[in-house]
């Protein structure tokens, strides 16, 4: 990455649409609290936000491209992801055949993949998406060119984005130099990585992939659809190749994982990383295979474990003592909340769980204990695991039910006290 100063600890990802985006932002949002979390999906709703407001938020994302940035430029790191540019229109495309909100679905509904890419709509909406977003120079200018591209086509509109598009791409590069944080959708963990090593994060082993198109949703890729997107980025192919030269240049503050896992056990046991006995969703999550923050029924922070068997969490407890764990779960399925497995360390805890009354259903509290034996003696990292036999996805138990993540348990809270 960049050689970067330590005092801008803020940060603005430039969530490029269809680039690994809502995935890259789930595991940001995690290493921050709650309250001090902006996510926004559109210039309209970043303009609604005062520049105050946005200066005092830690982590602000938004599909605004670099329109925000000057009011931010000088409390806020930039990053982004960027993606191959056929792979994320060949993503978009099948994104807006699921969509059936989305302005350009009937186009994609009613015409061949090649149809749609020539269609004179699409192609004013769709060419050289990743220039755009960079080469934003004001949130006006953002707000025009995404109205123009997603307004009905007109002649008016052509003309404009033509214009624009003449000087996007060595708007796009100055900006790619200006990023202080830089990565792909193909190595997305490197990026990660990066981050982590620079802010003492934890490093997850992988990123839970969300927003994922159904498999059902295909685009037919014979050559004459391939040369047709590829016509329609030509300043994106440019744009993304000039990318990789930067990153490449920058690899030589990679850290592995292993050797960054050892700085974050560090920062905890300097007393660096908050003490987790009473834990709270609200705060930084340091773990993998968890969806992102839900408000439960009572107004407190909540996840969903998934999209995996297995969700971690490592925690900084208190050495020399023993740690009673409670929490409260449901799931879908009553199989996987009756054979839930909790571990330390990799050793399995032994546990016990009931269910509050009748119209609970499959809800259950659990209660695990963590021996002294398994915590260090000085304040440490132990790795908490919840295991579960399977996932379901809620769409295919029900088709009304619009939620098609993998899911595993909703775990409403967590606490972990001593005795």
């Amino acid at each position: 990455m960049k050689k970067l100063s330590r005092p801008k600890a803020k940060l603005y990802f430039l969530h490029i649409p269809k680039c690994a985006g809502t995935t890259f932002r789930t595991w940001l949002e995690n290493n921050f609290h709650e309250s001090e979390v902006l996510s926004l999906w559109d210039d309209i709703s970043i303009s609604n936000i005062p520049p105050s407001v946005l200066k005092e938020k830690s982590c602000i994302s938004s599909h605004s491209g670099w329109g925000p940035v000057p009011y931010i430029k000088h409390t806020h790191r930039v990053v982004t992801v960027l993606r191959d540019p056929v792979s994320r229109s060949i993503s978009s495309y099948r994104f807006i055949l699921q969509s059936n909100n989305h302005y350009l679905h009937e186009i994609a509904q009613n015409t061949s993949t090649l149809e749609f890419f020539r269609h004179p709509t699409v192609r004013l909406y769709m060419a050289n998406g990743q220039c755009r977003q960079l080469s934003f120079g004001s949130m006006e200018e953002a707000s025009k060119i995404n109205l123009y591209a997603s307004s009905q086509f007109s002649n008016l509109h052509e003309i404009e984005i033509q214009k624009y598009d003449t000087r996007i791409l060595q708007l796009a590069k100055e900006r790619i130099k200006n990023i202080d944080f830089l990565g792909t959708c193909e190595n997305i963990l490197d990026l990660v990585y990066a981050m982590s090593g620079f802010y003492g994060w934890f490093p997850p082993t992988y990123l839970p992939k969300f927003n994922v198109t159904g498999a059902e949703f295909v685009a037919d890729l014979t050559s004459e659809v391939l040369d047709e997107i590829r016509s329609l980025n030509i300043l994106d192919q440019e744009l993304y190749e000039y990318a990789l030269v930067e990153i490449s240049r920058r690899s030589d503050s990679l850290h592995s994982r292993e050797h960054l896992l050892r700085e974050f056990s560090n920062l905890a046991r300097r007393g660096e990383i908050q003490n987790d006995s009473i834990f709270d969703f609200k705060k930084p999550l340091h773990g993998e295979g968890w969806y992102g923050r839900e408000r439960g029924h009572d107004g407190k922070g909540a996840r969903w474990t998934g999209p995996n068997s297995s969700s971690v969490l490592y925690l900084n407890l208190k050495g020399n003592e023993n740690c009673i764990v409670t929490m409260k779960a449901s799931s879908y399925v009553p199989d996987i909340i009756n054979n839930i497995e909790l571990y330390c360390n990799d050793t399995r805890l032994p546990s016990s769980s009931y269910q509050l009354n009748p119209q609970d259903g499959n809800t259950r509290i659990i209660t695990a204990k963590i021996d002294k034996a398994h915590v260090p003696e000085i304040n440490g990292v132990v790795k908490f695991s919840i295991n579960i036999p399977r996932t379901v996805i809620p769409n295919k138990l029900q088709s009304a039910d619009p939620d098609q993540r993998a899911l595993g348990v909703y775990v409403h809270w967590m606490d972990f006290i001593n005795g």
